[in-house]
């Protein structure tokens, strides 16, 4: 018997390997090798469509990703530009004294006579021919600067928020991940759930090459009757989630045959084991992998969420120290400009901070992972408890439709985040 991700004696990191190379739909566990379910667990044709499909959505979360980060980036650096306005104030004020301070020493440090000579009306003192001049240069200086810093503000601002709206398009690559992940998880839950509506019809086969054969037949048309419904143009499916009307139940593709069987035999046990270990322990391993704390590799959605906790946490210190250095300041009159673009920059870090989080969610990831793994636990739970063949089936039955609304829950609270500044 295989044992469960949890139980394997691998190192950790083969544990989350394994969770994440779509080992159910390979079918190679050995229980999914015997004769008895080894036609209904393997399923190439249908493997052959999600890899493609697989790989365009890892392709398109990581674009996305990207350009989300790039928008709010350009935003905030837009904002940070455009906050200098008190600092360059305070330095065009500096300045100030000083070319009043060359006037009235005229220019030249020379000490004023009590008796000067009478003036020539036609000369220019040079005091007066200078200081003028130089604190005009001085002012357009400080207005050809303030001039750039707007442009670029202005332009990284528009930039960055023409990324940020444009990544809510339906051909954006956040929209285009989406709908590989519909396409790549409607081709999970639909293969089992066809094992776990035709069940019945697996035990049935016993052997028989032509029920076997007539079970593959109707397996390939309702995979062609999913492919037309969904898979023909997965956005019209998204949005049917979306609105949380008229989603295409699997039922309708495939119904439920009926069984009240009390004794189980031993073609049902056999499928039994297979959807333990590939549908049960796989997923039970898959969560854990997801809500670990640190993986070697890979940045985890724990790992994320408590770097937003921990922003958020030193911009509320860097505030108080700010308000704190500002206050002394005053009493020593010693004001900052420095210190007042501080807290706009510090509250600016932290508003980017939660446009970032918006955008990858990791908060709700990670309780929506937690909720699935106690759905998981508590199937296991009855699985081992029930003791008939018609009990058995039904709590199968059960996770693989919870299992449908939980892919629903991701999309809908990916197709909501936004990396909006």
């Amino acid at each position: 018997m295989t044992k469960s991700i949890d139980e394997s004696e691998d190192s950790d990191d083969a544990k989350t390997e394994q969770a994440f190379a779509n080992y159910d739909l390979k079918a190679e566990a050995p229980e999914a090798r015997k004769p008895t379910v080894r036609f209904a667990f393997e399923f190439q044709t249908l493997l052959e469509m999600f890899i493609p499909a697989d790989v365009e959505a890892l392709e398109s979360r990581r674009t996305s990703r990207v350009a989300g980060i790039t928008a709010v980036a350009l935003v905030l650096s837009a904002m940070l530009l455009a906050s200098l306005g008190p600092i360059l104030s305070s330095a065009g004020h500096a300045s100030a004294p000083a070319a009043t301070h060359g006037a009235a020493s005229g220019g030249h440090g020379a000490p004023v006579s009590d008796h000067p000579a009478p003036a020539d009306t036609h000369a220019v003192p040079a005091a007066d021919a200078h200081a003028p001049a130089d604190a005009n240069a001085s002012h357009d200086e400080g207005l050809n600067v303030h001039a750039i810093l707007g442009t670029i503000a202005a332009l990284l601002g528009l930039t960055g928020t023409v990324l940020g709206i444009t990544g809510m398009r339906r051909s954006a690559s956040r929209r285009k991940w989406l709908r590989a992940r519909l396409t790549t998880e409607t081709l999970r839950l639909f293969h089992f759930h066809y094992i776990v509506a035709r069940l019945p019809e697996i035990v049935a086969v016993a052997g028989d090459a032509a029920r076997r054969e007539r079970y593959l037949a109707d397996r390939a048309a309702a995979l062609e009757q999913l492919k037309a419904k969904v898979l023909a143009d997965p956005e019209v499916e998204l949005r049917r989630i979306m609105n949380r009307k008229d989603e295409t139940p699997f039922e309708t593709i495939t119904p439920m045959m009926v069984e009240e069987g009390v004794e189980t035999p031993q073609a049902a046990a056999d499928a039994f084991d297979v959807w333990r270990v590939l549908r049960v322990n796989w997923q039970a391993g898959y969560c854990d992998a997801k809500l670990e704390r640190r993986h070697k590799g890979r940045f985890t959605i724990k790992q994320m969420d408590e770097l937003f906790v921990g922003l958020g946490w030193f911009c509320v210190g860097a505030i108080i120290l700010i308000h704190i250095g500002h206050f002394v300041g005053m009493l020593a009159s010693a004001q900052s400009a420095w210190l007042e673009a501080a807290v706009i920059w510090t509250a600016l870090i932290a508003l980017a901070g939660r446009a970032m989080e918006d955008g990858f969610q990791p908060q709700r990831e990670i309780e929506r992972y937690e909720q699935y793994r106690a759905n998981v636990r508590v199937t296991e739970e009855r699985f081992a408890a029930a003791r008939t063949y018609a009990a058995k089936l039904e709590v199968m039955r059960a996770f693989e439709r919870s299992s449908l609304e939980e892919m629903r829950v991701f999309l809908r609270t990916h197709a909501k985040a936004r990396f909006l500044l």
